[in-house]
């Protein structure tokens, strides 16, 4: 690769003519604007119009009232006498302005990937635009609210029977002047979606800041308007008990063939004991930490975090039955009040120690640059690396040592007892797991040749990066790649290699032009209830373990075990499934008692950001993140290949919109994200801003649990992939304006795998209705507790009248909606819940209550 950033190596004839020809332009500004900007920015475009701007300011492109911007002609950023613009200034112009009515560009280095004139000390940006009727607007779907002056309501109303379904084109500020409040949708969607009418107050308050100082603003916004949803019948469960015909009043009704499996092992130590409270032996301070906001106190940090694990080393391992010793004993590295300045990541590599705060607001660790800045721009940092995490191995089913012996008979669901080959190598009271070695066909040959790369890629010593400003990460200015990047850490290497999978398996997906079925009688078919209306896809996941079961061995003869807990699934011989020890690495360790503050960086695309990541668990099992605060970070908490972890007391937001044009309304990418983790909690926490996917299972997840959590209009994010067997269980939706809206790449099959639980998830309103997801969402889905309207479009329902029909499942009515797929729906009455309202909870008790 070269060393120039790539938007300073040589332009082409075409762009450099074009450069030559706005130089003009911008050196006729350099005196003011023409007559035709003035006008422009006074009364609006209509036609083609040009604005240009120093190094610094914005450029704010805006169109009359009715109109929007069509195209961008040209843009240049740079110093087009220099023969030296930006190769994205055209990318970014259009990215940012097209389709709005108006739009704002910073001109600076950073939204354009970095300075394209180094030795020029003072950059122009300049755009020419043209605004017309969208091409896409449909005048008679869209109605215009009165509007309303700063101090005064604007309003909104439907017809009778109608209610508001959509919201487009709102601003609070002057349009004329381009100032647009970034807080405009969430606060006009907020007061008017679902309703018959609404009206809004104009004010800086409402709106969180003045978005345009010293003149008076307007609120405005277009609505449309559709019938509102039918609530449909809602039977009275268990005779109007409200307990549901799935667990009853203290689990006599529950089955473990039923449609909702044993979760009562989610959590840390499978929630047999506390999570520990170890003394502390270590103080950042006394390696030389100031906490003083200034000062780095990142060496500090690390020689204390050395020290610790050295210690830890030491500790017995005993009882080791698999979960080591139990986290009997351990060290806790204290972190005092203050506020400690930190430039590098921090890796937990050892078990039984954790990184102890204050608590939040008393200790803050504070990022100011994220891990694009630090560690380069080659990763993929909207998709892993955390600043601070436990960084285990934790073997699966590849790792052949750890292979104890083959099924030697078939198994169905909720069976404890398993016929193998031999036993000699199992001790009663040991925890195991089971995989299954063939899953289905394999990925296609330009799949294999890209993990092929990410092999090498995560290989010891290989920091894969380059000196190119052109970035995976985003757009990521001159000044933040300076100094050079520093090498990957371990645990970053790993996840930049995650990230890389993630990516080949949508490539290859894009490459085959089809999306393949799994292979009937396969495990990914069987995953995906073997049915047409929710496709299995062909999934590219083929390090991934598709199943992960662990269980204590509770008795054993020469060619039986007897487990402890049922089996989730069936096991076909030809899968050929295969107990293996459960032996992780790393083990009892956490974080625990401070905030993670970012700088308030923005959040560019769906899928680049900078790196301002938070907290993650990585091949870790029986550990935790608890009482801990995150602010402004691209991705909040981040939990991969790992079991029986804990993550509690977690608090997600952010201190002002982190969006730009291209995600508004959304802060960063995942809050809470569990992917391919088991046998894992995420309880009593709260995403306080809108993230694209607030919390989110990916990758094979699989008894995983999210309790007692919520957020301002929280989405359920089942993300492709194969996410079986888990628990969303007493969920605040908040608004509830996006209940289920998931994500993922649909070569990767429906967004959900079979038996998905769904217990009391509702809105923040009593008398809101929470719409279901389309049918082909997933197979063999429990609703139960929700006040749920109709599934959404896109449904492959059989028809309408299995809506409507009710029917009898051992002799309890529920709602027959998704026949086809196999749901269950068992609705609650709206603003009251299903007992016991946290089912992870009640199994917890009964299953220890029994012991």
């Amino acid at each position: 690769m070269g060393t120039k950033p790539a938007s300073t190596r040589a332009l082409p004839l075409l762009l450099l003519s074009l450069a030559a020809a706005a130089g003009v332009a911008l050196a006729a500004s350099s005196a003011g604007a023409n007559s035709t900007e003035v006008a422009a920015a006074a009364t609006g475009c209509s036609g083609v119009c040009g604005i240009s701007i120093r190094q610094g300011g914005t450029a704010r492109p805006t169109c009359l009232h009715g109109l929007v911007v069509t195209g961008i002609p040209a843009a240049i950023y740079g110093a087009a006498g220099k023969g030296c613009v930006s190769r994205m200034s055209h990318r970014v112009a259009w990215r940012r302005c097209v389709g709005r009515p108006f739009c704002t560009i910073p001109a600076t280095n950073e939204q354009f990937g970095g300075d394209p004139c180094p030795r020029v000390a003072t950059k122009s940006l300049w755009v020419r635009y043209r605004c017309g009727p969208s091409p896409t607007k449909q005048p008679s779907s869209l109605r215009a609210a009165t509007p309303g002056e700063e101090g005064t309501r604007a309003s909104a109303s439907c017809p009778s029977g109608q209610v508001i379904t959509s919201i487009a084109n709102p601003f609070y500020g002057r349009m004329r002047l381009g100032c647009n409040a970034t807080s405009s949708y969430r606060v006009v969607a907020a007061e008017c979606l679902s309703k018959a009418s609404c009206s809004v107050r104009a004010s800086n308050k409402v709106f969180g800041y003045n978005p345009c100082k010293g003149v008076l603003k307007a609120l405005f916004w277009e609505f449309s308007c559709g019938t509102a949803p039918r609530q449909p019948p809602t039977p009275a469960p268990a005779g109007g008990s409200g307990y549901s015909a799935l667990w009853g009043r203290s689990g006599e009704l529950w089955k473990a063939t039923g449609p909702v499996v044993d979760h009562s092992y989610a959590g840390y130590m499978a929630n047999e004991r506390g999570i520990p409270s170890y003394p502390t032996r270590f103080n950042v301070q006394q390696y030389g930490a100031a906490g003083d906001g200034e000062a780095d106190d990142t060496a500090a940090f690390l020689a204390a975090i050395k020290a610790a694990e050295k210690f830890a080393s030491g500790l017995s391992r005993a009882p080791d039955r698999g979960f080591q010793n139990e986290g009997r004993e351990g060290v806790a590295v204290l972190v005092p009040p203050g506020k400690y300045k930190l430039t590098r990541t921090i890796e937990i590599t050892s078990s039984n120690m954790v990184l102890q705060g204050a608590g939040p607001g008393r200790t803050t660790l504070y990022f100011p640059k994220p891990l694009a800045a630090i560690y380069g721009n080659q990763q993929k940092w909207a998709l892993g690396g955390t600043f601070l995490t436990i960084v285990g191995n934790n073997p699966g089913m590849n790792h052949e040592r750890s292979r104890l012996t083959p099924l030697t008979a078939a198994a169905r669901r909720g069976d404890c007892r398993l016929q193998v080959a031999s036993t000699g190598d199992i001790q009663v009271g040991s925890w195991i797991c089971i995989y299954a070695l063939d899953r289905y066909h394999g990925p296609s040959k330009r799949a294999r040749q890209l993990l092929a790369d990410d092999a090498a890629a995560a290989a010891p010593g290989n920091s894969n990066h380059s000196s190119t400003s052109t970035t995976a990460a985003g757009p990521v200015s001159s000044d933040l790649a300076q100094p050079p990047p520093l090498p990957l850490t371990p645990g970053l290497r790993r996840a930049a290699a995650q990230a890389r999978l993630d990516l080949a398996v949508e490539e290859a997906e894009e490459q085959q032009g089809v999306f393949t079925a799994a292979a009937q009688g396969s495990l990914d078919a069987y995953l995906y209830g073997e049915q047409a209306g929710a496709p299995s896809g062909q999934n590219m996941y083929d390090k991934a373990d598709h199943i992960r079961f662990t269980s204590r061995v509770k008795a054993k003869g020469q060619s039986w075990l007897e487990l402890e807990r049922p089996l989730n699934y069936d096991l076909r011989l030809h899968w050929k499934p295969y107990i293996y020890s459960f032996n992780p690495e790393v083990q009892h360790s956490g974080f625990e008692g401070f905030t993670v503050l970012f700088a308030n960086g923005p959040y560019p695309e769906h899928h680049t950001a900078y790196g301002y990541n938070a907290i993650g668990i990585d091949e870790g099992a029986n550990c935790w993140v608890r009482d801990v605060k995150i602010v402004n970070a691209d991705n909040g908490i981040i939990v991969q290949r790992s079991d029986f972890v804990t993550v509690r007391d977690v608090d997600i937001s952010v201190q002002r919109p982190r969006w730009t044009p291209d995600t508004e309304p959304y802060n960063g990418h995942h809050g809470i994200w569990a992917a391919g983790t088991t046998n894992s909690l995420f309880t009593r926490f709260y995403v306080a801003d809108r993230y694209w996917h607030d919390i989110t299972l990916a990758i094979f997840a699989e008894n995983t649990v999210f309790s007692n959590g919520g957020g301002l209009d929280m989405n359920i994010d089942l993300h492709r992939g194969g996410p079986h067997n888990n628990l969303l269980s007493n969920l605040n939706t908040g608004l509830g304006q996006r209940p289920f809206m998931s994500g993922g790449y649909d070569g990767r099959g429906s967004h959900s795998a079979a038996n998905n639980t769904f217990w009391n998830v509702f809105a923040a309103s009593a008398s809101q209705l929470l719409a279901l997801p389309p049918c082909d969402f997933g197979p063999q889905q429990a609703l139960a507790g929700g006040a749920y309207g109709p599934p959404g479009d896109g449904s492959s329902d059989s028809g309408g009248g299995d809506r409507r029909r009710l029917m009898a499942a051992d002799g309890r009515a529920a709602v027959a909606w998704c026949v086809g797929q196999g749901w269950w729906v068992e609705l609650a009455a709206r603003g009251s819940k299903m007992q016991p309202a946290d089912l992870h909870d009640a199994m917890v008790a009964r299953r220890l209550g029994q012991r």
